[in-house]
């Protein structure tokens, strides 16, 4: 239970009350919903988001959409000839739209379906979001799609005011960044003459959310060999379509055999290396093993990254399609970051292990530049590793938050940061990947905002020790366990009861999600059966 004493917060959850001192956090800087270190530090970045609402993911639907044909081999050849001849970058924002929707048709039937984020934008907007245009209605992973492929016209015509539109001043990118971020485009995609290249990574971006869809699981799920399912992981998802029933996404099969091939691989990297996760934190450093195990070299990895960039720059597109919202300063330096260190693993210059490490030091030395005054060092100490990836987990670019974390932190019982210490300094024994955690820390505001942040890292501490019982469940090959926290965590962390008392709602009674089997050991991790 929780009260107030002379200062000081007590609680405790099925053991002594611990006191925590109240820490001094300013409301300036955390208490206010939606402000614009909320929008700059809490927003959605990639495949992990603020603020969703699963409540309002669409269900199943009644019947398939499998008889939905796309228009065929003509709007293919239109939007690669557009790409040829350079018109994709030059024609109206409404022409390349119609272009696109011609030519996914059934990709953008299945996105109808997709969930995305319900989280508050800009007020007023002075255009149509690009579903709107098409669909005469808003579909948010639509918009996040396009927005996403709005972005590389930008990157392509040098437009940095239309990609930095809306974004925060603070924290808006630097003009310095985005020749950087173009620099990488214009090396990924030979000056934009690598028509193959540029028409992959339209489909790449268009393609990479599918999983996310009710309609796909349901189409996907009837085509399984039996006792088989649909994975709860939007990337297995394709990684499942592509090996069962590849048909259900025709844009795909239009690229040719050797981009086909890149697209597939790249797919099958993706169901173990989220990079995403990767900068959040999330997954440990196994993941970067499958690098190493596919034989990813440096242009498919930039491929990749490439497509991440887009996916990023388009993740607010639902509620702000008129710039590359979430490419800020803070989240570019971040994901460059992970692609430098991703590389260094590729190139054989670096172990997996070290990094991860340097990735995690990236965001300690970030944060000590900008005035955080604990200095860390990740090879020295568990405790720095612990602290470091609960820092990436919360999207913590700001010294006076990294110091409220700090101060929670080291509050917290012996045993809850023992078990967090050596939880997440563990490898691939197996590891625990808290999956979503990242959104779910990101509600943590207003007055009791301490007892929130406790509460949650109570909680994944508890999540991230597998038992004796969890363990003789799993076989003995496996690397990663991945807890996805969406479906128990998101209702209460959004609740009234959890802002006033977060340890009535979120304690050592509330549910541990189940283990789903994230990696496996390279013998096994990309046969058929994984």
């Amino acid at each position: 239970m929780i009260q107030e004493q002379s200062g000081q917060l007590v609680f405790g959850i099925s053991r002594e009350p611990i006191a925590i001192t109240s820490t001094t956090v300013p409301d300036t800087a955390m208490s206010r919903d939606r402000s614009e270190f909320n929008k700059d530090h809490d927003d959605v970045l990639s495949d992990h988001e603020s603020d969703i609402d699963f409540s309002h993911s669409p269900p199943h639907p009644s019947r398939s959409i499998t008889n939905i044909e796309p228009y065929g081999e003509q709007a293919f050849a239109d939007l690669h000839q557009s790409i040829e001849d350079d018109s994709f970058f030059s024609m109206s924002r409404s022409e390349v739209l119609q272009v696109l929707k011609r030519a996914f048709k059934k990709e953008l039937e299945y996105l109808k379906s997709a969930y995305a984020a319900a989280c508050p934008g800009p007020a007023d907007l002075q255009s149509q979001s690009p579903s709107e245009l098409l669909f005469h209605r808003r579909v948010p992973e639509i918009d996040r799609t396009l927005t996403g492929i709005l972005a590389l016209r930008w990157l392509r015509n040098n437009d940095y005011d239309s990609f930095t539109q809306n974004q925060i001043s603070t924290s808006r990118l630097s003009r310095r960044s985005f020749r950087e971020l173009r620099a990488f485009f214009d090396a990924g995609l030979g000056g934009y003459t690598d028509h193959e290249a540029v028409f992959t990574l339209v489909v790449m971006q268009m393609t990479n959310d599918l999983g996310k869809s009710s309609a796909l699981a349901h189409d996907l799920q009837i085509r399984l060999p039996a006792g088989r399912h649909v994975s709860g992981n939007h990337d297995m998802v394709m990684q499942q379509v592509l090996q069962y029933s590849h048909h259900l996404v025709p844009s795909i099969q239009h690229l040719s055999r050797h981009q086909r091939s890149l697209v597939h691989k790249l797919i099958v990297l993706s169901a173990e290396f989220n990079p995403g996760q990767l900068v959040q934190a999330e997954s440990s450093p196994a993941t970067l093993d499958t690098l190493v195990e596919l034989h990813v070299d440096s242009a498919e990895l930039d491929m990749k990254f490439m497509e991440l960039f887009l996916d990023v720059a388009g993740a607010r597109g639902h509620v702000d399609h008129e710039g590359a919202a979430t490419m800020n300063e803070p989240t570019f330096q971040g994901y460059m970051q992970a692609r430098v260190q991703s590389q260094k693993v590729t190139d054989g210059q670096l172990r997996p292990e070290q990094a991860y490490e340097g990735m995690l030091q990236h965001r300690l030395d970030m944060l000590s530049d900008a005035g955080y005054i604990h200095d860390l060092d990740v090879t020295q100490s568990r405790k720095a590793v612990a602290k470091a990836r609960l820092l990436c987990m919360g999207r913590v670019a700001d010294p006076v938050i990294a110091e409220f974390y700090e101060d929670v932190y080291e509050q917290l019982p012996a045993y809850t940061q023992g078990g967090l210490e050596r939880c997440l300094n563990i490898y691939a024994t197996p590891a625990v990947q808290p999956t979503y955690m990242p959104a779910m820390l990101s509600w943590v505001r207003g007055p009791k905002r301490a007892e929130q942040l406790a509460a949650l890292l109570t909680y994944l501490a508890r999540m991230v020790q597998l038992s004796e019982e969890d363990l003789s469940a799993l076989p003995d090959d496996v690397e990663i366990v991945e807890r996805d926290v969406k479906d128990i965590l998101e209702p209460l962390v959004k609740s009234d009861a959890f802002r006033e008392k977060p340890f009535s709602v979120v304690n050592d009674d509330t549910e541990l999600p189940v283990m789903e089997i994230a990696k496996r050991s390279s013998a096994h991790s990309h046969s058929s059966d994984s």
